[in-house]
């Protein structure tokens, strides 16, 4: 069942006189502003054992045309597990794979999709596994059963898909018993240990998922030997030239990189569980590949995952009930765009956003009409993009959410109660513009909003 709040904001853009035209182009930048507007969805409340839909979802989601993939950590028939298919409405929602414990067991990360395959691991079953499935159910294969020893064990971190090699790591075991990075084929072939950490200045139990950015991959730590709480490391795709490039531990830089990271360019963007004073206070941090220029972009209770889109980067936290936010990397500062959670909306930990058509998507591990964790969306406001005017025209355009509504309205004077229709535009997950012709009246304010 899929259940929705609404919450009411506004864009607000303003028309100028012909005779203005001149300073248009400025005044029109610096007097609209966009105050988020979100919808809060439930897409889904996972029951568990009681109807063996799973229960538990610790990973995040992806997406291919309308529908979202995902496993839970737990239930299903034998309660280890399942993969799981829904609709981006909430409808639809199909059990792809219940986990029996031989075939894997207990997954923790989310999925990769590469055509109509998803790929993933589990935490357990052997020492953990790689598998695949067809997105439709069919064809599911074990890649391969981790040996403690040799490859490592308990794979918390999803795999990382480059062209036909997956790369991920196993949080402990390997030679030295403090976890691996590893790669292999599509296909299950090739399998190659990348690093046995050794639990010295190197690091050990490799968390999360790994970042690709040129010919290395760059990943996280949650602690080492020397007394860190955490490091940042950077390797080949061939395994050669390991290097750590960070070692947490100061009070102001966080502490137990556990989610992973994000490239974009030469910059990482990562986040941290806690601090060394505070433990409960987790940070969200940026730095650039070789190391350098290491900055504190905001504190989050928890701090988990991130997503990256232009200039913003969102993501997730939680304390006693989740936090979703936004940090606006020009400099507009750390948002929180829901944050009062009432536990039937989900509690515990919120991890692996995904954006898609202006519709961040997601999981909580708790709460929820069952206290299993759900499904849920959360719809932003459209973001106003290259307003301009000349003595004709008034353009301006906006990401929208395919099957949307949005409403264009206008008023001649901000303090009337009343605001009069112009148009509609319907969303198909493009970029829409919008072209009002311009007057020769006072100014003219316009906002757009959803309905």
């Amino acid at each position: 069942m899929k259940t929705t709040t609404r919450i009411t904001d506004w864009t607000i853009l303003r028309e100028f006189p012909v005779a203005r035209v001149v300073v248009c182009l400025i005044l029109v930048s610096l007097t609209s502003f966009v105050v988020k507007a979100q919808t809060y969805s439930i897409l889904h409340n996972f029951g568990g054992m009681t109807n063996a839909d799973g229960a538990n979802p610790m990973g995040g989601l992806i997406k291919s045309g309308n529908i979202l993939y995902g496993t839970t950590q737990s239930g299903g028939y034998s309660n280890r597990g399942t993969v799981y298919s829904i609709r981006s409405d909430g409808s639809g929602h199909q059990v792809l794979k219940h986990f029996a414990g031989s075939d894997g067991a207990y997954p923790e990360a989310g999925l990769v999709m590469a055509g109509a395959t998803l790929y993933g691991t589990t935490y357990a079953g052997g020492g953990g596994t790689v598998f695949r499935i067809a997105a439709d159910g069919t064809d599911f294969t074990v890649l391969r059963i981790f040996d403690e020893v040799q490859d490592g064990c308990l794979l918390s971190g999803p795999v990382l898909l480059s062209g036909t090699t997956l790369y991920g790591t196993a949080s402990a075991g390997g030679e030295f018993r403090n976890g691996t990075v590893f790669k292999m084929s599509v296909d299950g072939s090739d399998f190659t240990v990348l690093k046995h950490f050794s639990g010295g200045s190197d690091g050990k139990g490799p968390m999360g998922k790994l970042a690709l950015s040129g010919a290395a991959l760059y990943g996280v730590t949650c602690c080492d030997g020397n007394g860190s709480v955490g490091t940042l490391f950077k390797l080949s795709t061939n395994g050669s030239d390991f290097q750590v490039i960070k070692h947490f531990g100061p009070p102001d830089e966080g502490a137990v990189p556990w989610w992973g990271l994000v490239a974009s360019g030469t910059t990482l963007y990562g986040t941290t569980y806690g601090a060394p004073d505070l433990w409960y206070r987790g940070t969200v941090f940026k730095m650039n590949t070789d190391g350098s220029d290491f900055a504190l972009l905001a504190f989050c209770d928890w701090a988990k995952s991130l997503v990256l889109s232009g200039d913003t980067l969102y993501g997730s936290g939680a304390g006693n009930y989740p936090v979703i936010f936004k940090i606006d990397l020009k400099g507009g500062g750390f948002t929180a765009l829901k944050q009062q959670f009432n536990g039937y909306d989900g509690s515990g930990d919120c991890r692996g956003l995904l954006l898609s058509e202006s519709v961040l998507y997601g999981t909580t591990v708790l709460g929820g009409e069952h206290g299993n964790g759900v499904i849920f969306s959360l719809s932003l406001a459209p973001h106003l993009v290259n307003p301009a005017c000349n003595s004709t025209n008034f353009t301006f355009s906006f990401q929208s959410e395919t099957g949307e509504s949005y409403t264009v309205e206008y008023s001649d004077d901000l303090s009337a109660a009343s605001w009069l229709f112009h148009h509609t535009v319907t969303g198909d997950g493009s970029l829409v513009s919008c072209c009002i012709p311009m007057t020769n009246n006072a100014p003219r304010f316009f906002r757009l909003r959803l309905p």
